[in-house]
């Protein structure tokens, strides 16, 4: 099957696949930001906890 030329001659590319890749980067990196996010928030919450003076174990 021929790909209709463009309007320099170069053929059509289906963008498909990139786009689906596209996809799952995006999503792991929502993914990596949102644990991110949870992280800072756990840690803040030790942090306050430590400078109240309560026990922190090395657990």
């Amino acid at each position: 099957m021929d790909e209709p030329p463009l309007g320099h001659g170069e053929p059509y590319r289906p963008l498909g696949r990139r786009a689906q890749i596209l996809t799952i980067l995006l999503i792991v990196g929502i993914g990596t930001t949102i644990v991110s996010l949870v992280s800072g928030a756990l840690e803040g919450a030790l942090l306050e906890d430590a400078r109240q003076g309560h026990f922190i174990s090395q657990q």
